[in-house]
């Protein structure tokens, strides 16, 4: 038989079902916030393991007349852009410069 406080009791389980699920929710989305800043402060500015000069800075989003060709460096395989390769310092860079 269904009484009211049977009714009251699966009503209180399902908003604490939704409770929670939107506490974990919220608490995902502060964690990726958190660990997305933490990789954005982390992550350096250029790379390319000393291959390319500081002035070839990466092209602004949406500059398509500034794409470039990559190709793998032999010795210590950051992607370099294929025709202003520079020497990295490591032994055995084939690269001039």
């Amino acid at each position: 038989m269904l009484t009211p406080l049977k009714i009251l009791f699966t009503l209180a389980v399902i908003g604490a079902v939704l409770y929670g699920y939107r506490v974990l929710e919220r608490a995902g989305k502060e964690r990726g916030r958190r660990v997305g800043a933490e990789a954005r402060r982390r992550t350096p500015r250029q790379g390319g393991g000393g291959h390319a000069a500081p002035s070839q800075a990466a092209p602004a989003a949406g500059d398509d007349a500034a794409v470039a060709d990559l190709e793998p460096c032999a010795t210590c395989g950051a992607y370099v852009v294929a025709d202003q390769q520079r020497n990295c310092g490591r032994a055995g860079c084939p690269y001039p410069g």
